[in-house]
């Protein structure tokens, strides 16, 4: 038992119950043979008798997706169903990317001309899908009218940092052109080593413009109102019950595409999940952390890394943002947070102990970053000693005493696993430090709202990477970034991701990259807590899902029962 972990020992009571310039294979005759999910803990035969011979899938989400519009959606339930009805120039898939609505690219020597060679597709209403429908999308990306919170993702390319802040008005000086009908060229501010794997991310998905004239705001709002060029069409909707997926005859690759219908239950209760899991009436479920060891032990258990950083986030501009501000006072908070604790006594689902920003298996120069540049400012157990002698500091430096500590609003969504984590750092922070939190507990997306509005003091936050490169970590904290809700400013910070950014060698743009995280670490606006695992049941005959750490979670795109 760790020391000062009282709140632990309450809790196990309670719950005791990256390519260049190439042309590649698609997938279709390799998902044929490949093996299953990768991180198993070694299935075992079961008796879970679920599946379809009509290559019928069920599953569930723990809550609606917030937008199907690509370039203003954000959350991870909405690039999980955009993943199957939408197609990016290239895909994402089983860590690797794959030729999508572009058969082929070439890179220029100097690293700042991409070029995409378009196959002939077409929308799922027949007509035909072209370049211009990928400039038209990235345009409306970062139309400063959109106001994507994405919109920064498209600022390697030249002038779209411009355009998107009102110093140019003409979109045809933003570098992307449109060649011919099957030709798109995008030019580039600097080299950027992570550009390719961005034509995958949800942001660059394209949308029809037609369609989005149509129905303006409400374009994506349901399924008659846009269109797809997928591997699949939503062809029903019932909004905070299901959704509805269903083969597309039109997508240019469907003989790959075994599934012919997908159904998506909306299901935000874990037990509710598990107990449909284990009648039949779905075939793949993310297990809860009350029901992973359960699930382990009857050999159904599949572990993966989710790819997520979790943190406590500061708003610097708060009521009480002079002492969040204050490094040495986060350093208290931190110091007091008992993160092996956390991940062992009460997560238990690979989790992992956070003591530093970048997650480390994150692609790095050649290896993996961690091993690259191993760095460790945050503790895994919790150093009372140390968390007062910060807290003392802090106080000096602000002129206050304890007693000046004002009661800190904590906000967190409703997930069970959000509120439990909340109470336990509201109780560690009580006990190792004296300071108080009050919880404040909202729906997932108003609390997404909260925060993009900075409303908020502290709060349970995290990031999930886009690509799979340190940066995806770190550009999010730039003073351009829609999601700074942080009052996070910081020139030295802005800088060394420009330059890191602008770097083509790759040894400096390591250096930098690490040297960003450091600053990142003693000025920035979050104590990183851990690195979020993951658990999964699937039916016995269910082959070739994948469970991602970049982009969408949950990939079921060429998955088949057999």
């Amino acid at each position: 038992m760790l020391k000062n972990s009282r709140w632990l020992l309450a809790l196990m009571i309670v719950f005791t119950v990256a390519l260049v310039g190439c042309t590649a294979e698609t997938p279709a005759d390799q998902n044929a043979t490949e093996g299953t999910e990768n991180n198993s803990t070694g299935e075992t035969e079961s008796n879970t008798e679920t599946g379809s011979a009509e290559q019928l899938l069920r599953m569930v989400i723990q809550e609606e997706p917030t937008n199907l519009d690509p370039q203003v959606g954000t959350d991870g339930y909405s690039m999980i169903v955009n993943n199957a009805v939408l197609e990016g120039l290239v895909r994402f898939h089983d860590g690797e990317i794959i030729p999508g609505i572009a058969e082929e690219w070439e890179v220029s020597e100097d690293g700042l001309t991409y070029t995409f060679h378009l196959r002939d597709s077409v929308w799922s209403d027949g007509t035909e899908l072209t370049a211009e429908d990928f400039k038209d999308s990235f345009i409306r990306l970062i139309d400063p009218a959109t106001q994507s919170p994405y919109a920064y993702v498209g600022y390697y390319v030249e002038n779209a940092q411009a355009f998107n802040e009102g110093d140019i008005t003409d979109a045809e000086q933003v570098g992307v052109n449109v060649i011919d009908a099957n030709t798109l060229e995008f030019t580039l501010v600097s080299p950027t080593k992570q550009f390719l794997s961005l034509m995958s991310f949800l942001s660059y998905l394209p949308s029809n413009a037609g369609a989005v004239e149509e129905f303006g705001q409400e374009y994506a709002a349901d399924p008659n109102k846009m269109l797809y060029n997928g591997p699949f069409v939503l062809t029903e909707w019932k909004h905070q019950e299901s959704l509805t997926l269903e083969k597309n005859p039109n997508y240019w690759n469907s003989d790959a595409i075994t599934l012919e219908k997908v159904e998506i239950n909306i299901v935000p209760d874990d037990g509710t999940a598990s107990g449909m899991f284990e009648t039949g009436n779905i075939d793949l479920v993310l297990i809860g952390r009350e029901y992973i060891e359960k699930y382990e032990s009857e050999g159904k258990a599949n572990f993966y890394n989710k790819g997520t950083v979790q943190f406590v986030q500061y708003n610097f501009d708060s009521e009480v943002g002079e002492f969040l501000r204050n490094a040495n006072f986060r350093k208290a908070i931190s110091h007091a947070i008992d993160r092996e604790g956390l991940v062992n006594g009460v997560l238990k689902n690979g989790s992992s102990p956070a003591q530093r920003y970048v997650m480390p298996t994150t692609l790095g120069k050649e290896t993996d970053f961690g091993e690259e540049y191993p760095f460790s400012p945050f503790p895994a157990q919790v150093d009372v000693a140390k968390a007062e002698e910060y807290l003392e500091a802090a106080l000096s430096e602000l002129g206050k005493s304890k007693d000046d500590i004002p009661t800190i609003e904590f906000l967190a969504s409703d997930r069970p696993d959000d509120r439990i984590i909340s109470e336990a750092i509201q109780d560690m922070l009580a006990q190792n430090l004296g300071i108080s939190i009050d919880i404040s507990v909202a729906p997932h997306s108003q609390r997404l709202q909260m925060m993009l509005d900075s409303n908020y003091q502290m709060m349970w936050g995290g990031w999930g990477p886009d690509f799979n490169d340190p940066m995806t970590y770190l550009d999010i904290f730039t003073s351009s970034s829609g999601y700074n809700t942080t009052g996070f400013q910081d020139e030295i910070y802005d800088g060394l991701v420009a330059e890191a950014n602008a770097k083509a060698d790759v040894e400096l743009r390591g250096d930098l990259l690490f040297m960003t995280e450091q600053h990142l670490v003693e000025h920035g606006p979050v104590t990183t807590v851990f690195f979020a695992g993951g658990a999964y049941a699937k039916a016995d005959n269910l082959e070739n899902v994948k469970m991602n750490h970049i982009g969408a979670e949950i990939d079921f795109i060429f998955a088949e029962f057999r």
